[in-house]
């Protein structure tokens, strides 16, 4: 399930993309193609992770990261921090994109998220 948030991410940096380059994006980069090997293979992988890994009760988020853990060592920490930074940054990033969006529509206030301090020159 944690592909879903691939659906709302799309369609937030598709709105980066040049005008001229809309076409290919809607059939390749954020079309069928895409989520076809994105939930294809991450299915995949879920289903064989929860078929083989052993796993103390029913089969949960907790669950899986302690079976990759038992079973990769420290490299399986590293995975799964890895791949949480990934989500946790996409997460952020989108919501400070979202959050100036919605000040300039709704209080028409420009208020861009890379502002730094003002210079004392």
């Amino acid at each position: 399930m944690g592909v879903w948030i691939l659906m709302m991410f799309s369609y937030d940096y598709a709105r980066f993309g040049k005008v001229e380059d809309a076409d290919y994006h809607a059939r390749f980069n954020f079309g069928a193609p895409f989520y076809l090997v994105a939930f294809l293979l991450n299915g995949l992988a879920g289903i064989f992770l929860a078929a083989s890994l052993p796993t103390e009760g029913g089969v949960s988020e907790v669950s899986v990261v302690l079976a990759l853990i038992q079973l990769m060592g420290l490299a399986g920490l590293a995975f799964v921090w890895i791949s949480q930074t990934r989500i946790n940054t996409a997460n952020y990033y989108l919501a400070a994109v979202n959050m100036e969006s919605s000040a300039q529509t709704v209080f028409r206030v420009n208020c861009p998220r890379c502002s730094g301090p003002a210079s004392s020159a």
